[in-house]
């Protein structure tokens, strides 16, 4: 695994692409934040770790678990490389896609 897997660039002014993993990542930094829990964050990244199972993923919960305590470590990058890559990278952007449309609370 690359360090390159997570790092971001800038497309345009305000505009960064981002790899699955660290998309996986970013939501989870926003999901679970001490003070004031993302629900529709934790929805979303719920829902790309339901379809990495799916995809044959084993280890979704332990993931999620890592992610919750707001740990960055190279397993929870190597995890979140596998999680990506179980549900599908196109599935991990649509799902962030249609939470983006959704209604907010």
């Amino acid at each position: 695994m690359t360090a390159t897997m997570f790092k971001h660039s800038q497309t345009e002014p305000g505009a960064y692409d981002i790899t699955a993993p660290g998309a996986i990542i970013l939501i989870a930094s926003y999901a679970y934040e001490a003070e004031n829990p993302n629900h529709r964050l934790v929805e979303a990244l719920r829902s790309i770790l339901s379809a990495a199972s799916a995809g044959g993923f084993k280890s979704a919960d332990l993931l999620e678990t890592l992610l919750a305590r707001r740990e960055v470590s190279e397993r929870v990058k190597q995890l979140a490389t596998k999680a990506a890559d179980a549900a599908g990278h196109a599935t991990v952007f649509s799902i962030l896609r249609a939470m983006k449309g959704a209604s907010h609370d």
